[in-house]
């Protein structure tokens, strides 16, 4: 199984990156994991050309969003691990989901799909606030578009509130839920 992760916090070695390391502890060796961690990746800001509206499955941009994209298309497993910045995703995701317009582009202008391969998906919240009303909402809605624009499914959101105060290490029914998101999310088809 192939299984692709998009680390979105700005911050390394914090909770979101930690919560992505609980993940991935409990899944076999035998799949392969591919981290794509934002603060290590070469991101172009969507100029909104209509390159890819003309060009199916390009963009103007050959950068490692493009790399994050084909290898989408074979991925059996998608998941989103980003911090929550005023009620949406982080300024790095942000790059990357309006770059996903290419894979929009795909079948609203070519009336093909991105990838034929579904996938089962899911996304990680971690809000440094206490939890308040709608505080996971942005992330939900724009992670939701994101998985239909690639053929997934969208699984599971795991919702972790109050990060400024408390560490996710020290949170253990969390851990648990994460340690056990993989098994959740995924059933052969």
């Amino acid at each position: 199984m192939k299984i692709i992760l998009i680390m979105g916090s700005h911050r390394k070695g914090k909770n979101t990156e930690k919560a992505l390391e609980y993940f991935i502890s409990e899944i076999d060796k035998s799949h392969e994991i591919i981290i794509f961690d934002v603060n290590d990746m070469n991101l172009n800001i969507c100029k909104a050309c209509g390159f890819c509206e003309r060009n199916f499955k390009k963009c103007i941009f050959e950068d490692d969003i493009s790399k994050l994209l084909f290898e989408l298309e074979s991925a059996d497993m998608f998941g989103i691990f980003t911090p929550v910045y005023f009620n949406g995703m982080s300024s790095k995701m942000k790059i990357i989901s309006d770059r996903f317009q290419m894979a929009y582009a795909c079948e609203k202008y070519f009336e093909r799909k991105f990838s034929l391969k579904e996938k089962k998906c899911f996304l990680v919240s971690i809000g440094g606030a206490a939890k308040y009303k709608n505080q996971f909402l942005g992330n939900e809605i724009c992670a939701d578009l994101l998985f239909k624009d690639i053929s997934g499914t969208f699984e599971k959101h795991i919702r972790i509130a109050n990060t400024d105060r408390n560490n996710i290490n020290d949170m253990e029914e969390i851990i648990c839920e994460l340690k056990k998101l993989f098994f959740v999310t995924y059933m052969p088809y």
